[in-house]
């Protein structure tokens, strides 16, 4: 057997390091009567905005699961930049999901019901290299490894093919009715 060739993308890695604590919050405006900006997810591609009184905590504003509204932070590869909105219209029951698929950016996003699943999420995917990670109740309940940039798996193509195909009925699992669950995911960013 010859060794793995190198990579290209290898030499472009995630170096997020330390997180400062207020990775995953944004600061509650001072008028709070005309809603926060909100992307609803129209279809596989599309969202449009909607302004909603999201709730508040500690000067904070906060997901809101009981009306499918997660958290959404992108966080460029090398940790220097990040950015926190919402997103509703994932319909799936689960605290966390970080991906380093993000259509023409290659950054990372972190959706969430609340920070320390955000957290775990970020840390794993960090750890594996890129991918998708959905974490429920402080753990790890399903993974898709894509190493090569973040965006590409190392396996052939008939078991990259089952693992999408896997991750898709993971989200169908837990309540996601999106046709495309990781498209939809993916273009978020576009």
């Amino acid at each position: 057997l010859s060794p793995r060739p190198r990579i290209r993308d290898e030499g472009k890695p995630f170096i997020v390091g330390n997180q400062p604590p207020d990775l995953f919050r944004v600061k509650a405006p001072i008028d709070r009567s005309k809603g926060i900006p909100v992307a609803v997810i129209q279809n596989k591609t599309i969202t449009r905005r909607q302004d909603l009184i999201l709730p508040i905590h500690d000067g904070y504003v906060e997901a809101d699961a009981e009306n499918d509204i997660f958290k959404a932070t992108v966080i460029l590869r090398n940790g220097k930049m990040y950015n926190t909105g919402f997103v509703k219209g994932l319909g799936i029951d689960v605290d966390a999901i970080s991906t380093s698929v993000c259509h023409e950016i290659h950054e990372i996003l972190v959706l969430g019901r609340n920070d320390q699943a955000m957290r775990i999420a970020l840390e794993r995917l960090l750890e594996m290299k890129g991918g998708v990670v959905l974490i429920r109740n402080s753990q790890v309940i399903h993974e898709l490894h894509l190493p090569i940039g973040g965006t590409m798996a190392d396996g052939s193509l008939e078991d990259t093919a089952r693992q999408l195909d896997l991750t898709k009925e993971i989200f169908w699992e837990h309540g996601c009715r999106l046709e495309e669950p990781l498209w939809t995911i993916w273009f978020l960013t576009f």
